[in-house]
């Protein structure tokens, strides 16, 4: 990873690469020249470390902006990564999180490809993001054994099918999921039954909860 007018060495840009790729929080500072408060950093240190992160937070406190970070973050750190992110809506989807990424795109030291409305592609065909709306469940179908980031923003709407596929994404590979919701009991994750619920109750140990207010 090679920064823009950078000074460094290639040893010393290996060195840095792969310090800063192993760190979303480090990624986030030196390659997207931002500052994070802390419940940013607990959001990006969560998906890191756990598989399935639920974040309940207001309008307004950056939840968005910090899951643009994640998603550039899991790109650029591995070859073979997926970003699959959706909303209820495909308004939702372009103004919302994409949006922030555009956004992300044009501060970043790193020169990305040239990024689509909801596609952005890194290295190769086999390591991209995408968004789409919860009327395409079969875009969640396929991804056993790679490296997948699953973001599902106001997640109590999104439509069971969905659900149901994102259970059987989850069942090999490396696939993180970060579920953000304004309203959200995060202890009825555990007891009520729904294709949602049972992608995050069902293994609470492995469930990382944060509440933004």
């Amino acid at each position: 990873m090679k920064t823009k007018n950078s000074s460094l060495t290639a040893k010393e840009q290996a060195t840095f690469a792969k310090k800063v790729l192993n760190d979303p929080v480090l990624f986030a500072k030196k390659i997207l020249s931002v500052e994070l408060w802390e419940r940013e950093v607990e959001i990006l240190q969560s998906i890191k470390t756990h598989r399935r992160t639920a974040v309940k937070a207001c309008h307004g406190v950056g939840k968005t902006f910090t899951i643009a970070i994640a998603t550039l973050w899991w790109l650029a750190r591995y070859p073979d990564g997926i970003v699959l992110t959706t909303s209820p809506t495909e308004r939702q989807v372009r103004t919302q999180l994409w949006s922030e990424i555009h956004r992300m795109l044009e501060r970043s030291k790193f020169p990305f490809p040239k990024v689509k409305m909801t596609e952005l592609k890194l290295r190769d065909d086999n390591n991209f993001a995408i968004g789409f709306s919860t009327n395409q469940a079969e875009n969640f179908q396929g991804y056993h054994g790679k490296n997948v980031l699953i973001i599902a923003d106001e997640a109590p709407g999104i439509d069971s099918g969905v659900w149901d596929a994102v259970a059987g994404t989850m069942a090999g590979g490396n696939v993180h999921i970060v579920m953000l919701a304004i309203r959200l009991s995060l202890r009825g994750l555990s007891s009520t039954p729904s294709p949602m619920n049972a992608v995050f109750g069902t293994a609470s140990r492995s469930l990382h909860s944060i509440r933004r207010t």
